[in-house]
């Protein structure tokens, strides 16, 4: 089988999406094609998301994503899939899928691991229509299946996120990486003022701040000082999150999220994932049992001074997720697609 998986650009992420996606369809035996609407665009630093923005800005005057979108779907002809996944692509404009709909007979399906609320919100010109050219939308929340129904999707199923085995890890580095990663208490994401203030009510625990952007902080700022600069984040963050008693998540409120990569990335490189209660991830991993969850900061401060004192509980909790994880890999997540292209019925997850 021949399929496209078709992103918005080859830097979002610390292991971009679209590149899990398209290497486990590989792994299955696929011929797979992996191409981006932005394809300039490689990295998420302040120059890679500046360039991004820049791009789609002045694109009426420059013409420049014209000429990427018209690109892509020349690709896309030429490589003659039997199945195009998207990874949300919200930019990728209505006259564009319907002309690769109308190309050839070809299953469309769309990956949207965000909230359509959100992103790109409900005010987007022809959203509706946009959605309902797709065969399904895949959604990573249970509960915003609704929402894209109400919106304009044909068929929507739940599509969790998941792990790669490749690269996270379910052991410890060596040498002096070993002391270099090694914290009471690790977070790894890209800055944001929300995960800022809750990072700062949590920092006198021994936090080291692994990702993207945090030099953004003034150098006078004490959380600054937790984080490290180009270590820790993409194929490194096993590192971290394996050598931390315990690993900060948050499922981020501004996407109404119920779960985040991290949450499976978390116990599947041998870490304790501390989040932010969601029911979906209670589901797949239970409360002092194979993750610890919070509410408040004065929760959050408690189970992290609690379980700090007692390491033999941090083992055994790490030790029951690694068992919860085994059969959430991406490689499974890619086979349930193409099962659902086959025969119209969805894995169930839970």
């Amino acid at each position: 089988m021949k399929i496209i998986v078709v992103t918005p650009d080859f830097g979002a992420g610390d292991v971009p999406l679209g590149k899990l996606y398209a290497e486990a369809f590989t792994e299955l035996g696929h011929e797979t094609f992996f191409l981006a609407q932005n394809s300039r665009v490689t990295d998420i630093s302040f120059v890679g998301r500046s360039f991004s923005y820049l791009n789609r800005t002045f694109s009426p005057i420059t013409g420049a994503y014209e000429r990427s979108e018209n690109l892509l779907v020349e690709k896309i002809k030429q490589c003659k899939a039997d199945i195009i996944v998207f990874i949300r692509c919200d930019t990728l404009s209505l006259e564009a899928v319907r002309e690769i709909k109308n190309y050839a007979n070809i299953s469309m399906v769309n990956i949207y691991p965000d909230s359509p609320l959100v992103i790109p919100g409900v005010k987007r010109k022809n959203f509706s229509e946009w959605l309902a050219e797709f065969d399904v939308i895949f959604s990573s929340d249970i509960y915003i299946k609704k929402v894209f129904y109400q919106l304009g999707a044909k068929r929507v199923e739940f599509l969790p996120f998941a792990y790669d085995p490749k690269y996270h890890l379910p052991k410890a580095p060596s040498g002096s990486d070993s002391i270099f990663f090694s914290s009471p208490i690790a977070y790894v994401g890209t800055f944001g003022r929300l995960q800022k203030d809750w990072l700062c009510s949590i920092q006198h625990h021994g936090l080291k701040v692994w990702g993207n952007s945090w030099d953004s902080l003034s150098k006078q700022d004490p959380l600054r000082r937790c984080w490290t600069k180009g270590r820790g984040v993409g194929l490194e963050m096993w590192k971290a999150i394996n050598l931390s008693s315990m690993t900060f998540n948050m499922c981020r409120v501004e996407h109404t999220a119920e779960i985040s990569m991290k949450t499976f990335e978390i116990p599947a490189a041998g870490g304790l994932m501390l989040s932010n209660f969601t029911e979906t991830q209670d589901t797949f991993f239970k409360d002092r049992v194979q993750a610890l969850y919070y509410n408040n900061r004065e929760e959050a401060n408690d189970l992290i001074t609690f379980y700090l004192k007692r390491p033999e509980l941090i083992k055994k909790i790490k030790q029951n997720s690694m068992m919860a994880i085994k059969r959430h890999t991406y490689q499974s997540r890619a086979k349930s697609i193409i099962d659902y292209v086959i025969t119209d019925r969805m894995t169930s997850f839970i």
